[in-house]
């Protein structure tokens, strides 16, 4: 087991607040609610380390577009909020990869998000 798990597993199974953010920021992501759509898939990225995954915002009208390309993939969406930047990201990284929103930040304006290869996320579940 790589020592990004082992650090995982440890909080896992302590459950205590500062094994979380002893995590590095190469295992977990931080979104503020005040975040650029574009960041939060340029954060995931640099957890992940794929090269293949990239994200731009543009103006198209009135509205502002999020596009995220990911392998041969390619997604555009009209940004609404965060929430569905981050399950669009998660639904486009998918089958390899999987984002899991971290419990310990609920209720703060800066919310932690765990991405990690699927086969990781079988070994800490």
């Amino acid at each position: 087991m790589d020592e990004k798990i082992e650090k995982l597993v440890k909080y896992l199974e302590s459950e205590e607040y500062d094994d979380f953010y002893n995590l590095d920021n190469d295992i977990v992501f931080w979104v503020d609610w005040r975040e650029s759509d574009d960041a939060i898939v340029e954060y995931c990225e640099k957890c992940l380390k794929t090269n293949l995954l990239s994200a731009e915002m543009k103006q198209v009208s009135d509205d502002l577009e999020l596009t995220i390309k990911y392998e041969n993939r390619v997604y555009t969406e009209k940004i609404v909020d965060r929430d569905s930047t981050i399950i669009a990201l998660n639904v486009i990284i998918k089958p390899k990869y999987e984002i899991r929103f971290c419990k310990v930040s609920d209720g703060s304006d800066t919310l932690a998000f765990l991405p990690l290869a699927s086969q990781q996320m079988e070994t800490i579940s």
